[in-house]
C-alpha cells in the first residue's frame, strides 16, 4: 500500500472579507457600519444581504 500525502493551504481558510459602509465627511471617510466574514462566505447573496439588514438597523 502507497502512502498519499495531501497538501492543503489553511490560509485560504483562514482569511476574512469585510464589507464596509462608510460616509464622506468634509473629504474624509467615516465608517458607518462594518461586517467581517470569513473566506467560505466570500461574495456570497447571503453574506451580502445579511449586511444590508444590518446596515438598514444601523441607519436612522
Amino acid at each position: 500500500m502507497r502512502d498519499i500525502t495531501i497538501l492543503h493551504d489553511m490560509r485560504e481558510q483562514l482569511r476574512l472579507m469585510t464589507l464596509r459602509a462608510s460616509v464622506s465627511i468634509e473629504g474624509r471617510s467615516m465608517i458607518v457600519h462594518e461586517r467581517t466574514f470569513t473566506f467560505a462566505q466570500y461574495n456570497s447573496p447571503q453574506s451580502h444581504q445579511l449586511f444590508l439588514d444590518e446596515l438598514a438597523i444601523t441607519l436612522p
